[in-house]
């Protein structure tokens, strides 16, 4: 019996899947809840539980494409985290000089 590596690693996207999909529901609760008692912004509160409910329908049908896609957005962010941290060392130095 072996383990199929896809397999194992597809698990853990499956499971944030699932977490968001239950936490959109959520989302969903507290938006009538702010339509029901007057909240004028109700309409981007349901924007972003209908964003977090698609996020977690696509983590959950398509775990290891997701799975590509999430890297390559943490490393496109640590390099701009990066070139940020430079420049404010760079501005930080020149205003101090």
């Amino acid at each position: 019996m072996s383990l199929d590596p896809k397999k194992f690693i597809s698990i853990l996207p499956m499971l944030v899947g699932i977490i968001l999909i239950i936490n959109s529901l959520s989302h969903f609760q507290k938006v009538l809840l702010l339509k029901d008692n007057g909240f004028e912004q109700w309409k981007v509160n349901l924007a972003g539980a209908i964003f977090i409910l698609v996020i977690g329908v696509v983590l959950l049908m398509k775990p290891i494409q997701s799975l590509d896609f999430i890297f390559s957005l943490t490393g496109s962010f640590l390099i701009l985290n990066g070139i940020l941290i430079f420049l404010d060392q760079y501005f930080i130095q020149k205003t101090n000089l």
